[in-house]
């Protein structure tokens, strides 16, 4: 597949809701050892600003093992991004509001 340069990015997410929060995303045991506690793999979405505009970054997602998520009240979780290296100002990763309820 080639190698691309880019960054690797930590993101910390946090319910402070009182109440369960669901998102897409996969599931802990979809993986190899399984995720482990405090770390969550959801569905996002990446943005990044170039010559002062906002332009999404397509991701392709695969959908084996992936499920609606319980994301439990007052707890947080992290999760990986990888953003290509390139000429742009500023990055954004969010979780899209159809994504989560």
């Amino acid at each position: 597949m080639g190698e691309a340069w880019g960054f690797a990015l930590a993101i910390e997410v946090s319910n402070l809701r009182a109440d369960m929060l669901r998102c897409h995303g996969y599931r802990p045991d979809s993986f190899d050892p399984p995720l482990k506690k405090g770390e969550m793999r959801p569905i996002y979405r990446v943005e990044l600003k170039q010559a002062g505009k906002w332009q999404q970054h397509s991701i392709r997602w695969c959908g084996t093992g992936m499920d609606e998520l319980e994301f439990a009240p007052k707890t947080s979780a992290t999760f990986g991004v990888w953003v290509p290296a390139g000429p742009w100002e500023a990055v954004r990763i969010g979780l899209p509001s159809a994504n989560c309820r």
